[in-house]
């Protein structure tokens, strides 16, 4: 059986509407962008001295979009923190995506996302084998794994693939990205921009610039 027929080709789906959106302000330090069963996904920021008062018991993925809370830069770009006081102890403000997890670890194995695979180079008409996508394991624990990954310019990852359950997808600088099934209509991307791939749609990534394109997939077991 094919398994198209199973589940659909889909792009990264953009972050639909949260329902308590209206109630959240532009100013607050924590503002939810999606969530399911398993996660929440929330942008963060703190002026200097500030702290953050929304706990995480089973953990959280920070995505740093600026420098650490000791105002230093980060050795990566995203870590794993355990259910503590989040306080800005650096001069400038802080921003950064968190991933909290909302469940205890399913207990699910490791893998290595299937974006870590080959990729392709557009050479004119033809798609010729390039150098293998820069990958970094950043977080690898009984919650989520979590990888860097850079894409040479407009090059895209051959197999469709999915995953088992939603990942969320955090780019690191600007760009533009090809959509799954088709070739039109690339979708722009801004530093820190959120993206979903929902679970067990059928996908691919692209990076449909000439510059390389950097983002972060977590991946929640």
């Amino acid at each position: 059986m094919c398994i198209a027929a199973l589940v659909p080709l889909v792009a990264l789906t953009l972050l639909p509407q949260a329902p308590y959106a209206a109630q959240q302000r532009p100013t607050d330090p924590y503002r939810v962008e999606w969530e399911n069963d398993q996660v929440r996904v929330a942008r963060v920021t703190l002026a200097p001295g500030q702290s953050l008062d929304t706990a995480a018991p089973n953990g959280r993925v920070v995505i740093f979009l600026t420098a650490d809370l000791d105002g230093r830069l980060p050795s990566h770009e995203a870590a794993w923190v355990e259910d503590a006081a989040v306080t800005n102890r650096g001069a400038s403000r802080f921003e950064a995506i968190v991933i909290d997890m909302k469940a205890a670890p399913s207990g699910a194995p490791g893998m290595t996302p299937a974006e870590a695979a080959p990729m392709y180079r557009r050479s004119g008409y033809a798609y010729a084998m390039d150098r293998q996508p820069r990958m970094i394991n950043l977080v690898d624990n009984a919650h989520v794994t979590v990888t860097r990954e850079r894409y040479t310019g407009n090059s895209y990852i051959d197999a469709f693939h999915f995953h088992p359950r939603d990942a969320v997808v955090v780019y690191l600088n600007g760009g533009y990205t090809w959509p799954a099934v088709s070739y039109w209509g690339a979708d722009r991307v801004r530093r820190g921009d959120v993206r979903i791939v929902p679970a067990n749609a059928l996908h691919t990534l692209g990076n449909a610039s000439s510059d390389p394109l950097d983002f972060v997939i977590v991946s929640p077991r």
